[in-house]
């Protein structure tokens, strides 16, 4: 469960404290979801003194992953993806590096001590319902920045554009830890949620859910004005996005 999650993410903190290299390779997923999972971790590792050169891909293709592990002694992180390949990562990897993997659907084991497969699904948490990718970025960037208030500030309502941008509503509501995340955005003043009522004829009250500051430019999200207004009907699922991810900053490389 979540404790267990947890206490791997500590586990991998500890090992990844004492390898010798400050760079990181983030290659994240270039949806919404992977988006936002790449900002957390990008500004956690570079809170922590990591350099980051960040990477979004549609997958993890075959060619790419040869390339990444020709490499030695790299940190490499991968998230929304790569859990369910983590024993391919291994036999590609051979040991050379040190990989972090932290992602939210099915995944496969591996008893590698240089890869941690961080997937929420190993723990026994549900990561088509109650936990997206960027929230579990969010409980790494946690675990090591240990609970900063910087990271509430700058993170949870990234968490909160995650979940909802991968479809994570039950009922027309969010659950599990991407709640505690928006209920965690809302005491930060970094998102707000209010019942709408107007123009549309509906039988049901309407929720708005938007970004109150427009992320900084030194993000990978930015937008003028609001980031993403997420309208989201109590039952039936329907929502409206607006600027979301209207410009998305270029990646360092290419692979």
């Amino acid at each position: 469960m979540k404790i267990d999650l947890i206490n791997a993410m500590k586990e991998a903190v500890k090992v990844l404290g004492n390898y010798p290299s400050e760079k990181i390779s983030l290659f994240h997923h270039n949806d919404t979801d992977g988006l936002c999972s790449g900002t957390i971790l990008m500004n956690a590792f570079e809170q922590s003194g990591y350099t980051v050169s960040r990477y979004s891909l549609e997958k993890p293709y075959p060619q790419v992953l040869s390339k990444i592990f020709h490499q030695s002694g790299q940190i490499i992180v991968f998230t929304d993806f790569a859990g369910k390949i983590a024993p391919l990562i291994s036999r590609l990897n051979e040991g050379r590096n040190l990989v972090l993997i932290l992602d939210h659907h099915p995944a496969e084991t591996t008893d590698d001590p240089t890869v941690f497969n961080l997937d929420v699904e190993l723990f026994g948490l549900k990561g088509d319902r109650d936990i997206s990718a960027s929230a579990t970025c969010y409980l790494f960037a946690e675990v090591l920045l240990e609970d900063s208030e910087a990271l509430r500030q700058k993170s949870a309502h990234l968490g909160v554009l995650g979940a909802i941008g991968d479809g994570f509503l039950v009922d027309g509501a969010l659950s599990g830890v991407n709640r505690e995340l928006m209920e965690i955005a809302q005491e930060q003043r970094t998102l707000r949620i209010r019942t709408m009522s107007g123009e549309r004829s509906i039988s049901s009250p309407w929720q708005e859910w938007s970004t109150l500051p427009a992320i900084s430019a030194t993000h990978s999200i930015r937008s003028a004005g609001w980031i993403t207004t997420m309208m989201v009907r109590q039952r039936g699922y329907r929502s409206v996005r607006r600027g979301l991810m209207k410009r998305c900053r270029s990646m360092s490389g290419s692979w």
